[in-house]
């Protein structure tokens, strides 16, 4: 993505990462063709997200908080794995 179109991108991103609170449903998809949902998060809690979106630069870079709840998330559902 180049030109005055990423700005606006990353604007977009900034703005869902500093205010992620003030939504009621955040899903972030990736794929064009074949949309695939990474994350989704309720009342400003993740409810499902996949591990394969960590990896993504877009959600550690523009969404840092989110990233940071996506980790806690995944790390929370690895213990339980684990436990049982």
């Amino acid at each position: 993505m180049q030109g005055p179109l990423k700005g606006v991108y990353e604007k977009n991103l900034e703005h869902i990462n500093n205010y992620s609170n003030t939504f009621k449903v955040i899903c972030r998809y990736d794929g064009m063709i074949k949309p695939t949902l990474l994350v989704k998060l309720e009342d400003n809690e993740v409810v499902m997200a996949k591990e394969s979106s960590l990896k993504k630069t877009w959600l550690k870079k523009g969404l840092p908080s989110i990233a940071k709840m996506v980790a806690d998330y995944l790390h929370a559902q690895l213990k339980t794995v684990k436990k049982n």
